[in-house]
């Protein structure tokens, strides 16, 4: 069978397909930039500190409040072209 349209966005994404979907999915939802930063730091195993600032009902909601690894933001970056999604006001 032929690629729907959201084959073909994922094939643009550098992540792996359930990441990039996700990604996508953000996307539509209006909350594209939080979904390939999320994405970007599942896909590179970021790990929590010892000592999170504060309690959250996530994980990941913990990590992207907190100092990004380089190589998540760049990653997060190159999704957020891929997808032609536009970068959150937090500087990436």
């Amino acid at each position: 069978g032929r690629l729907n349209a959201t084959g073909r966005a994922m094939l643009d994404c550098p992540l792996p397909p359930r990441l990039a979907r996700m990604v996508i999915e953000a996307g539509r939802r209006g909350v594209g930039e939080d979904g390939a930063l999320a994405a970007a730091l599942l896909s590179l195993g970021a790990r929590l500190p010892n000592q999170p600032r504060h309690a959250t009902p996530s994980d990941v909601i913990a990590l992207m409040e907190g100092e990004l690894p380089v190589n998540a933001r760049r990653l997060a970056a190159s999704v957020r072209s891929a997808l032609r999604l536009k970068q959150s006001k937090r500087s990436d």
